[in-house]
This record gives structure tokens, C-alpha cells and sequence, in this order.
């Protein structure tokens, strides 16, 4: 056997939902990082909606982007470019974070 494949889509891997707490203490995490002045209802669903864009537009043109030009084009392009660049990483696996909590299934090894 020269490989293995794995397909990431839920193969080893699911994802459950968090609660509204854990996420608004998420999105509350993005505020700080950004140091934004926002409520966390409001900026939550900005992202929601920025996401839900980015979503529709690579499904059509089947196109995904890196976290920084995801950050700095789609969820937050009215933000300073530098700090948000910097802070991809971070604000991509924050944001995950608020929608789910990916839990490793049993039998994967």
C-alpha cells in the first residue's frame, strides 16, 4: 500500500453545534482581538452573513481562499488590512469555534 486517503468531509471527525453562550464568549473573543466596538448579537451576525456570502460566492466559482484573503475580502474588509492579515489564523479557528466543536469519532485511530 504506498496511501492512504482520507476524506476530512465527516469521515473521522464530526461537528456538534456549541451553545449560544459559548459562542457569544467567542465572538466576544474576535471583539477583543479586534478591539471593535460592537455588541456581540450585532458583530455575530455580521459574520454570519459575511460567511454565508463567502459560501455562496466559492460554491459558485469553486474557489476557496486563504484565511488571510478570506479575512481581509470578505468577512472583514472594512477593517485595517494589517490587523486583520496578522490575525487570520487566529479569527478563522475563533469563528469555527463559535458555529461547533469538532469531536474525533471513537474508532478513529
Amino acid at each position: 500500500m504506498d496511501a492512504i486517503l482520507f476524506d476530512m468531509g465527516g469521515t473521522l471527525r464530526s461537528s456538534v453545534k456549541v451553545s449560544q453562550a459559548e459562542k457569544d464568549h467567542t465572538i466576544q473573543q474576535i471583539i477583543d482581538l479586534l478591539k471593535a466596538d460592537a455588541s456581540v448579537e450585532e458583530f455575530g451576525r455580521m459574520l454570519t452573513e459575511r460567511a454565508e456570502a463567502y459560501k455562496k460566492w466559492a460554491e459558485r466559482t469553486l474557489k476557496e481562499l486563504s484565511e488571510q484573503e478570506l479575512w481581509t475580502q470578505w468577512m472583514l474588509p472594512n477593517w485595517p488590512e494589517d490587523l486583520v492579515r496578522v490575525n487570520a489564523v487566529k479569527l478563522n479557528q475563533l469563528y469555527r469555534d463559535s458555529l461547533s466543536t469538532r469531536v474525533v469519532f471513537p474508532d478513529t485511530y
